[in-house]
């Protein structure tokens, strides 16, 4: 598959929300190019998740969101893979509607 198929807009149809995430974040600095904030990141998901939730109205005892989540340093045009961390989990608070919207 292209650069160029991997970085365009995608959807998945799902009662589980599923988000691809591929995206170049900036930790500390400014966004440069194609390059995103991890403010502005935050924001997209909190959005998309908070969406999601008021389509379906999923039970929240017990629920966690579960990432996938691979570290990568650019230090050359190739990325290069630092960390894959396969289950990073949020748990959810029960009864926080609040919660969501943070």
């Amino acid at each position: 598959m292209s650069q160029a198929a991997l970085s365009s807009p995608q959807t998945v149809a799902s009662r589980l929300p599923t988000i691809l995430a591929r995206r170049e974040l900036v930790l500390i600095g400014e966004a440069v190019g194609d390059e995103e904030t991890i403010a502005a990141f935050k924001d997209d998901l909190v959005s998309a998740l908070s969406t999601w939730r008021s389509h379906f109205h999923p039970r929240d005892v017990g629920a966690s969101l579960k990432f996938g989540l691979t570290v990568t340093a650019l230090i050359s045009q190739t990325p290069l893979p630092l960390a894959y961390f396969s289950d990073v989990r949020i748990p959810v608070p029960p009864g926080n509607d609040g919660w969501w919207a943070k």
